[in-house]
C-alpha cells in the first residue's frame, strides 16, 4: 500500500572540477502492488426488445497474474426473463491483459404493463487485483409495450363471380409470443352463400409480422339482390 516512491540523486561535492549549476535527477520506483479494477457500461439505457449494453472491466496496469472478477446483478429487471448477460458473471483476465468485455441483451416478455426496468451491475469480488473504490453501473431497460395489430383488405370491391379480396393482419413489431387474432364477419352478404374465406382464427408465429387470407365471391341464383357488403372486423 506504499504507492510509488521517489529517488532524488544529487551531486554533493566535486574535487578538481565544478558542478554545472545544480545537477539533480528525480527518479520513480513504481509500486508493484495489485492493479485496480474499474467498470463501465454503455449505453446506460436500451430497449427491452433486443437492446444491447456493452460492459467493460478495466485494469489500471498489467500484471503477470490471472485476475478473476465475480459480478452481481440486481434491480427490478429479472435476469433470464428480462435480459441475458451471457458470460457476464465471472470474468477472467489473462496475464498482461487490461480489458474484458461482455454484452447484456434485453429480452421482450408478455408483460405489457411493467414499464421501464432497471439493472444494477456490481463487482462482488476480485482475485489478484483490487476494486477501484465502489464500481457499479445502473442501467435501464425501456419498456416497448405490446405489438399492435392492423387490418388491410385489397381491393375493397370485387365481382361476386369468383372475385378475390386479400386480407392481411400486420403486427407493428415482432414478438417472442404467438399472436392469435379472432375475426368477425357481417354485412349484407352471407358467408358460405355469397362468399367464402370467412376464416375466424388467424395466428402470427413468434418472430413473424403478418398473416393473410383470401375472401372469394360466389355467384348465386338471385339476380336482383344488387351489390352486397362484407364487413371484416377484429373481434
Amino acid at each position: 500500500s506504499e504507492g510509488d516512491e521517489t529517488i532524488v540523486v544529487d551531486i554533493s561535492s566535486v574535487t578538481n572540477a565544478t558542478e554545472d549549476g545544480t545537477q539533480q535527477a528525480s527518479l520513480t520506483l513504481e509500486d508493484a502492488g495489485a492493479p485496480a479494477v474499474s467498470l463501465s457500461c454503455t449505453p446506460d439505457s436500451v430497449s427491452e426488445d433486443g437492446g444491447e449494453i456493452i460492459c467493460t472491466l478495466s485494469l489500471s496496469k498489467t500484471t503477470p497474474a490471472k485476475v478473476i472478477v465475480e459480478m452481481a446483478y440486481s434491480g427490478t429487471a429479472t435476469a433470464g426473463t428480462d435480459y441475458s448477460a451471457r458470460g457476464g458473471y465471472r470474468r477472467v483476465f489473462k496475464p498482461y491483459r487490461t480489458s474484458n468485455s461482455w454484452t447484456i441483451t434485453g429480452k421482450s416478455d408478455s408483460d405489457t404493463s411493467e414499464g421501464d426496468e432497471t439493472i444494477v451491475v456490481d463487482i462482488s469480488s476480485v482475485t489478484n487485483a483490487t476494486e477501484d473504490g465502489t464500481q457499479q453501473a445502473s442501467l435501464t431497460l425501456e419498456d416497448v409495450g405490446a405489438a399492435t395489430v392492423s387490418l388491410a383488405c385489397t381491393p375493397d370491391s370485387a365481382s361476386e363471380s369468383g372475385g378475390e379480396i386479400i386480407c392481411t393482419l400486420t403486427l407493428s413489431k415482432t414478438t417472442a409470443e404467438t399472436v392469435t387474432i379472432e375475426m368477425a364477419y357481417s354485412g349484407t352478404a352471407t358467408a358460405g352463400t355469397d362468399y367464402s374465406g370467412n376464416t375466424t382464427t388467424h395466428t402470427i408465429s413468434a418472430g413473424g409480422t403478418s398473416s393473410s387470407w383470401t375472401i372469394k365471391g360466389e355467384s348465386d341464383s338471385d339476380t336482383s339482390e344488387g351489390d352486397e357488403t362484407i364487413v371484416v372486423d377484429i373481434s
